[in-house]
This record gives C-alpha cells, structure tokens and sequence, in this order.
C-alpha cells in the first residue's frame, strides 16, 4: 500500500516536472537535477577547495558557519550552493 501511495506520488510530480528527473526519498527532486556528472564534480571540487559556489565572496565554510555550523550547517550550505549554480 505504501508503495502504491509512492508511485502514485511520483506519477504526480512527473506529470507536473516532465520524466528524466533525479528523486530523492520522498518523491522530491535532486536540487543538482539537470547537471551534467562533469559539472556537478567541477562544483564539489570547488566547494571543497574553499572556493566561490555561486556568488562572489561565498564559500562554503563562510555559508556553513553563518547557518550555524555543524551538520545542519552543511546541508543548507550544500542547498545554497547548488541553488544558486549557474544553469545554462
């Protein structure tokens, strides 16, 4: 029954979103949906090298810090960085 309650979910969002799109648990969409393996690396490397994701002046450490740290810190920062990657 579960299961039914879950495709039937994800049949809705497809209906809305088109096919070809990457979920999570829970029906939602991968916020990195829609990049190429090549570009989505590219970013990580960035943000682990302390680099610019997305704005100037933003690293991921400067976004994590100021989002209270921590473990909840690094899942908005990760948010942050793959909402404001430049889509093309």
């Amino acid at each position: 029954e579960r299961d039914a309650k879950r495709d039937a979910r994800r049949a809705a969002i497809d209906a809305q979103m088109g096919d070809g799109r990457i979920y999570k648990k829970g029906g939602n969409v991968k916020p990195s949906a829609g990049l190429s393996k090549k570009t989505k690396s590219n970013i990580a490397k960035k943000a682990s090298a302390g680099k610019d994701i997305g704005k100037k002046g933003k690293s991921f450490a400067k976004v994590a810090a100021a989002a209270g740290g921590g473990e909840k810190g690094k899942r908005i920062a990760a948010a942050a960085m793959w909402k404001n990657v430049k889509r093309g």
